[in-house]
C-alpha cells in the first residue's frame, strides 16, 4: 500500500487540491516529513521481508528507529497527531515479553553492538547481563569437562595396578618448577574473569557494516570469541518474521494443486528445496 502511494504520490496530492474536491471543506494531506517517513516504513517492512537476513537482533534497532519517526511534530495538524499518538502507543506494547531477549540478540550482532538506540546506562545493563550468560555458559562448560574427566571406578583400578611411570630427568629438575599451570591460562582463571575479557574484547572491536552477513562474520571469529559465538548462534537463528515460512506454504500450495495431487510426500519435499535453494 505504502510502494502504491509513493509511486502515485503526485497524482493524489494534485487531485486533493483540486478544487472540485474541496468544495469550501478542509482536505488533509501528508507533509514532506509524513512522506520522508513513509518511505522509511516501507524501506523497513521491504526489509523485514527478505528471506536473506531477517535475524531477531533487526527488531529492537527498528523498532526505535520507527518510533522516533512518530514522535509529534510542531507541524502537525490535530488529525495526524491522533494517528501518531495511536500508532505509537500500539507500537510501543509489542515485544514487552522479549524485550530482554531482543536487545541480547542485537548486542551479539556486530553491525548492531553499539546499541545507539538505548541510553548509556541500559546499553551497559544489556552488556553486563550478556556478561553473566558467558559465565554461565563457561561454568556449564567446564562442568561437562570435569564429568568427562572423571574416570570410572575399573579403570581407576586398573590404573592402580598399574606399575608407576619413571621420571626422566628434565622432569626431577625443574617438573615443580616450569610445569605448573600459568596465571593466565584460561583453565586457572575464574568464569566471571574470562566472560567480562571476552564480552569487552568484542565490544572493542570494529562494527560489522550493515550490507556484511552477521553469522558469516561470527563464523570467521568463532575462534577468537568462543563462548559468545555459541550465544549468537542460538540467537541469531531466530527469525525476525514469519514471511519466509509464510513462503514456504505458498509454494507448497502451488506445487501440491489440484492436477498434481498424486505426487509423493518425499517428491513434494525436493520439489519445494529445489524451488527455494535453485539459486
Amino acid at each position: 500500500m505504502l510502494e502504491r502511494f509513493l509511486e502515485q504520490q503526485t497524482a493524489i496530492l494534485a487531485t486533493l487540491m483540486s478544487k472540485d474536491l474541496w468544495r469550501g471543506t478542509e482536505v488533509h494531506t501528508l507533509t514532506e516529513t509524513d512522506i520522508s517517513n513513509a518511505e522509511d516504513i516501507k524501506i523497513a517492512t521491504t526489509m523485514m521481508c527478505e528471506e536473506e537476513q531477517p535475524t531477531v537482533s533487526v527488531i529492537a534497532p527498528l523498532q526505535a528507529k520507527l518510533l522516533k519517526h512518530l514522535e509529534p511534530c510542531e507541524d502537525d495538524t490535530d488529525m495526524t497527531r491522533e494517528m501518531k499518538s495511536a500508532m505509537t502507543t500500539d507500537f510501543s506494547s509489542r515485544y514487552t515479553n522479549s524485550h530482554d531477549i531482543l536487545l541480547k540478540a542485537s548486542a551479539l550482532d556486530p553491525r548492531f553492538k553499539g546499541l545507539p538506540f538505548l541510553e548509556n546506562e541500559e546499553r551497559e545493563f544489556v552488556f553486563t547481563k550478556l556478561t553473566v550468560d558467558v559465565t554461565n555458559s563457561i561454568q556449564v562448560e567446564r562442568q561437562q569437562e570435569d564429568a568427562v574427566e572423571e574416570k570410572p571406578p575399573d579403570t581407576a583400578e586398573e590404573d592402580e595396578m598399574r606399575p608407576a611411570k619413571k621420571m626422566k630427568a628434565m622432569d626431577l629438575l625443574f617438573g615443580n618448577i616450569f610445569q605448573q599451570v600459568p596465571e593466565t591460562c584460561p583453565l586457572s582463571r575464574s568464569a566471571s574473569v574470562v566472560s567480562r575479557d571476552e564480552v569487552l574484547k568484542y565490544r572493542s572491536m570494529v562494527p560489522l557494516p550493515l550490507t556484511e552477513n552477521a553469522l558469516d562474520w561470527w563464523k570467521s571469529h568463532e575462534a577468537e570469541l568462543p563462548i559468545l559465538a555459541n550465544l549468537a548462534r542460538s540467537c541469531l537463528c531466530i527469525p525476525a518474521t514469519s514471511v519466509a515460512s509464510e513462503r514456504v506454504f505458498s509454494t507448497a500450495g502451488d506445487i501440491v494443486s489440484s492436477q498434481r495431487s498424486s505426487l509423493r510426500p518425499d517428491c513434494v519435499d525436493q520439489l519445494i528445496f529445489l524451488k527455494k535453494n535453485l539459486k
